[in-house]
This record gives C-alpha cells, structure tokens and sequence, in this order.
C-alpha cells in the first residue's frame, strides 16, 4: 500500500532527523509514514509497506523479522548513536534481546537474512559488525550519523542565536534509568527492580555477606547515576544568581524531572524536538560526557566536562560501554571554585578552553564514531540508496483513496496511543510520536523545507 515506513524509537532523538529523510523521499515521489515503536506492529499490518526503515533490531524491535516473513518488505536499519566508536557498545547494542552477555549466532543469522542495508556511522563501526560476523560486506553503507547532518555548516546556521539573547548555562544529563527513570512509576520502584535481595547475598556460616560481584551493575544505577545527580543539584543550589536549563537525556521521565524544576526556581526543562536550537540558545552547556558534546562543539557553543568531579572508585565500577562517552577534549575544571568562577564570567576565555590538540582529538573521534567532517549528508546517503533498490508502484485513484483512508486510521490511533493509552501509562507520553504537537512539528517542517531547498 504505501511506500516506506519509518519508525522511531524515541522522540527525542531521532524525529528530526526521521522527517529530514521522509521529506527527502517524498520529493522522490514515495509515499512515506513516521510511527512510534509503539505501533510499528498496527502500522505494518494495516499499511503494508514496501520498506520499513527501523533504528533497533533488538530489545522492542524483536519481532521485526516475522513481520518481514510474512509481509515481503525490504528492511533498512539505521542504528541509533550508540557508542559508535567503542567495541563494547556496539555489541551491546546488537546483541539478540534475549542474550544478555554474549552475541547470539542465531540473531546473527537474522540479521544476514533479513537486512537489506544496515547504514552506520563510521568505518569502526563497520569493522566491528564483520569482526563478528554481524552482517556481510554488501550490507553495510557508511553513512555518518543522521544527527550529525546537523553539523553541516550550511544546514547549523540555522540555528545561530545571537549572544545577547543566549540566558541559560545548558545542563546536558545522561541519567537513564534510576534519577530520572523512564520505566519506572517511582525512584523506590527502580531500587526494587535493580536490586534483588537474595542474589546480592552470599552465605559464611550463616552469616550473611554482600556479594560484591551480583551488585556491580547495580552499583551504577545507584552509586553513579545519584552522584551525577547530587553534582547537578549543588551546582544549581550554589549558582541562584544564575539559570540554568536541563536538556535530559531522551529516556528519561519528564514527570521525575518536572517535579526536580518545582524546587528549584533556577531552572526549567528543555524538551525541544530540534537539539541544536537548544543548544543555540545557551551560555555554555555542562555535560558528564555525552554526544552532545560533538554537537555543542560542531555548533560553537563552548561545553565543559564535569568528568574529573566523579571519583575513579565509582567510574570503575561502570561497565565500559556505559562509562560517560567522549569526555576528554571538553575543558574540565579541576574543582568548584574553577568551575563556578567559568560559569559566572561574562565572557568565556578561548586560551582557557581549546589547545590545537584537544580540537585535533575531536576531530580525530568525530570521524572514528560519526564519518565527520563527511562530503555528504547521511539522509541523502541513506534516501538515495532506498531509491535505487526500491520502485515506485503506480496507485489508482481508488489505491488512493483506501491508503490514505488507512494512513488516518494510524494517525488517529497514533494520537490515542501518545494521549489516552493505559498500557503505557508508565510509558511516558512525552516520547511518543504526538501528531497533535502541532507546533513542534510545524517547527520542525519550518527549518527541513529550508534545508532540502540548499
């Protein structure tokens, strides 16, 4: 029935860059839909496309293989920026969702047969998916991140604010699933979930001892999730005389995060669709460590690591893949005092922030995780080759009138799923794919249109 169908996992992340690409189609002459993970399965059955364009091929998504059985369409992967430059991230994120430590043969088998192309960021990443046998050579385009077209100086430019109008210090959080948990109805729900009595408990002679071992992973939600929090809330606590504008991290809960800006009168919450308008609009942004800091960085907007303010005997504790990402070329302050004296000066110090080496170690990590600087955009990439390796079916002005019949049947229970579903009332809403957020997405098709005329 219709062409292809794209599917997000989460909002937050990818929506923007989700529209850029089914725009993009759409001046090719497809027939393109946008759906939450939430619905993907509804969408397939009731729309039948001819290519379903997905960010997971776990986890959520592990039943994406059936429905390409049995309804015949080409399957496109676009991995979601997941530790694109580390080993251990990339095959965390490609593991078979009911194998937990190690890659799964048979998930791998899948991947081979069901998988048109997989488009990832860089040529680490490529090597990484042959090294263990993944995908096969004819799969796999390097594409470079679709966020990351936003670096483009052409398309960033957008974005500009001037200086006098930027008035908050940016907050970017990588909290996932305790502080600011987005699964869970409470922060006494997740300490349940994450932690178990009797495993983390070992017995001597009837006398009971923590097994060390059973805790680590805990041991990072709780240890140096909170930390990171506790940070977060002294330098905001300290700093009344400043405002300060928290970008969470895309999965985490709006509603933990609403209750945390009623208590302090210093700060609001960003949720903005379009990343780099957010990141436009502040001083400077603090970060642990994130890919928002490549971003931040590509934007010229000055960004600080609060890396050297976690202790190593918490950091160690963090499986690799976990630990915060790119947080070395960032400036980072040796203590308080320091940073308290940057975030309170009027202008910020270039000899302070920025030494040839620490720029020649972005550059040097930003083309290993994310193919940049990069000739070409990653959407015209990735449009292109589904363009090539996909026909245009000529409809019928009655196929025309039952698909789009049938594409507001998907909308409408688009709109019940982001506002009136009970299954995922924990689920929360804010990340769903909202058709009646109408003016982010007038927002957002306000600045794509813009960009697919250059």
């Amino acid at each position: 029935m219709i062409d292809i169908l794209i599917v997000n996992d989460n909002r937050y992340r990818e929506q923007f860059s989700s529209e850029l690409l089914a725009d993009y189609l759409k001046k090719k002459n497809f027939i393109v839909k946008i759906v939450s993970k939430n619905i993907f399965r509804t969408a397939i059955q009731t729309l039948k496309p001819k290519a379903v364009i997905v960010p997971r091929v776990q986890t959520d998504f592990h039943d994406i293989f059936e429905y390409r059985e049995k309804y015949k369409f080409k399957l496109y992967f676009v991995p979601v920026e997941h530790s694109g430059g580390n080993e251990s991230g990339i095959k965390s994120f490609m593991k078979n969702y009911l194998k937990k430590d190690n890659l799964d043969k048979n998930h791998s088998k899948k991947l081979k047969k069901n998988i048109s192309k997989v488009f990832v960021p860089g040529q680490f990443y490529k090597n990484i998916l042959l090294k263990y046998e993944l995908f096969n050579e004819n799969q796999i385009i390097i594409t470079g991140t679709p966020n990351s077209d936003l670096w483009f100086k052409d398309i960033n430019v957008l974005f500009k604010k001037k200086e006098n109008t930027k008035k908050t210090i940016g907050i970017a959080t990588s909290f996932k699933s305790f502080m600011f948990g987005s699964d869970f109805k409470s922060i006494q729900h997740s300490i349940s979930i994450v932690s178990e009595y009797k495993k983390n408990l070992i017995s001597d002679n009837n006398n009971y001892l923590v097994n060390t071992k059973s805790l680590e992973k805990d041991l990072f939600f709780v240890w140096y999730e909170m930390f990171q929090f506790m940070l977060i809330n002294k330098i905001i606590t300290d700093n009344k005389n400043l405002n300060f504008s928290i970008r969470s991290h895309p999965m985490e809960s709006i509603k933990n995060v609403k209750y945390y800006k009623r208590v302090k009168k210093n700060l609001n919450i960003d949720r903005n669709l379009i990343l780099n308008e957010w990141i436009s609009n502040q001083k400077m942004i603090l970060s642990f460590g994130s890919t928002l800091l490549y971003d931040s960085y590509f934007s010229g907007t000055k960004s600080y690591s609060l890396r050297r303010f976690v202790p190593n005997n918490i950091l160690d504790l963090v499986d690799e893949y976990l630990k915060p990402a790119y947080s070395e070329f960032p400036y980072q302050p040796e203590n308080f005092d320091e940073l308290y004296k940057i975030i309170n000066s009027n202008e910020i110090q270039d000899v302070n922030y920025f030494t040839k080496d620490s720029e020649n170690k972005i550059h040097e990590t930003s083309i290993l995780s994310f193919n940049y600087p990069r000739k070409e955009k990653s959407y015209k990439i990735i449009g292109d080759e589904i363009c090539n390796n996909l026909k245009i079916y000529q409809k019928t002005f009655f196929d025309k009138i039952k698909m789009y019949y049938f594409i507001f049947i998907i909308f409408l229970k688009q709109i019940k799923l982001s506002n009136f579903s009970f299954k995922y009332k924990y689920v929360f809403l804010d990340k769903f794919y909202n058709p009646l957020n109408i003016i982010d997405n007038y927002k957002i098709k306000k600045y794509i249109k813009i960009i697919l005329k250059k």
